[in-house]
């Protein structure tokens, strides 16, 4: 299996690799590369941004722990869910 090396290199943006990738390039094959951290920006309504303040709250964990542990319950739910129909 290719290093990460090989396929990402250190100094590349993401808008690089992204025109990699939608030039048909395999850019993510190995289990480092999937496991790469990405920096998004999410707008939130402010509604939601108190809610995840207080669950965060409760838990005692920052606000940013709290936004990646809801996207990876629903990622594993969905994918869950497609499995069963």
């Amino acid at each position: 299996m290719a290093s990460l090396k090989n396929k990402v290199k250190k100094s590349e943006t993401p808008e690089s690799i992204a025109e990699r990738f939608d030039a048909g390039e395999d850019v993510f094959t190995d289990e480092e590369a999937r496991n790469a951290t990405w920096k998004v920006k999410v707008e939130f309504p402010s509604w939601m941004v108190a809610e995840l303040d207080k669950m965060a709250s409760r838990l005692a964990v920052p606000r940013q722990a709290m936004i990646k542990l809801l996207v990876d319950e629903g990622i594993r739910n969905r994918k869950r869910d497609e499995k069963v129909s």
